[in-house]
C-alpha cells in the first residue's frame, strides 16, 4: 500500500511539473492529498455520471440543489483522468435520454405540481461527470403553470364568498344604519360578517376541495 501511494504521488508530481516531497508536509495534508487520489470522484481513477431535471438556472453551475428529479449516478467511468470531454459528452447523452423519457411520462399538469411555481417554466436536464460543473444537456419542455385555489364547499343555505378566501356567507338581515359597507367584528376582534348594499351577511369557514397546480390555458 505504501509503495502504491508513493508511486501515485510521484506520478502526480511529474504530470503537474513540480517536485512534491511528502516528508515536508504535515500528516493531515498528506492524508488529504492521498484521499483525493484514491477517492470515488477523483480525476485519476474513477468518476460517475450524475443526472438531474429541474428549472433552468444557468447553462453551467457549480451546484444544483432541489432538483425536480434526481437520477443520481447513472454511469461509472474508469481509467486515467476519467473526467474528460468524451465521457462528459457520453454522460450528457445518457442523461438527456433518461430525462426525456421521464418528462414525457408526465402530463404538463403533473409537471406543474412538481415545480410549484407560477409563470413560464423552462424544464431542462443537467448532467456532470465527477466534480465538473453541472451543464444543461437538453431543454425538455417550456410550460406555463398556474395555481388553482380549488372549490369552496358550503353547508346548505350558505354560498361561497368570492371576496373572502375559503369562506362561506349567508344573508342575515338589513342593517339599522343604512349606507355602510364593510366588515363586521365581534368583541374579540374576529371577522363575523360584512355589510354590502345595505344587507348584513354572516361569514363562516368553508371546506376547500381540489385545487393545486396546473398548466395555464
Amino acid at each position: 500500500m505504501k509503495i502504491l501511494i508513493i508511486l501515485s504521488l510521484s506520478l502526480l508530481s511529474t504530470l503537474t511539473g513540480f517536485v512534491y516531497n511528502t516528508s515536508n508536509e504535515k500528516s493531515i495534508e498528506r492524508a488529504e492529498l492521498i484521499n483525493k487520489i484514491v477517492s470515488d470522484e477523483s480525476d485519476f481513477a474513477t468518476a460517475h455520471c450524475f443526472c438531474r431535471i429541474g428549472d433552468h438556472r444557468g447553462d453551467r453551475l457549480n451546484s444544483y440543489p432541489n432538483a425536480l428529479k434526481d437520477f443520481g449516478k447513472i454511469k461509472k467511468y474508469k481509467g486515467w483522468r476519467p473526467q474528460n470531454n468524451s465521457n462528459d459528452d457520453n454522460c450528457g447523452d445518457l442523461c438527456s435520454k433518461k430525462a426525456f423519457e421521464w418528462a414525457n411520462s408526465l402530463s404538463n399538469d403533473q409537471l406543474c405540481n412538481y415545480i410549484e411555481k407560477t409563470g413560464s417554466q423552462r424544464i431542462v436536464a443537467y448532467a456532470k461527470v465527477g466534480t465538473r460543473k453541472w451543464t444543461v444537456r437538453q431543454t425538455l419542455k417550456n410550460i406555463k403553470c398556474c395555481q388553482s385555489p380549488g372549490t369552496i364547499i358550503c353547508p346548505s343555505g350558505w354560498n361561497p364568498e368570492p371576496n373572502f378566501f375559503d369562506k362561506c356567507s349567508k344573508y342575515v338581515c338589513d342593517p339599522i344604519l343604512k349606507g355602510y359597507n364593510g366588515v363586521l367584528n365581534t368583541n374579540s376582534g374576529s371577522n363575523w360578517g360584512f355589510v354590502f348594499e345595505d344587507r348584513i351577511y354572516q361569514l363562516r369557514q368553508g371546506k376547500l376541495s381540489g385545487g393545486g397546480w396546473s398548466e395555464c390555458n
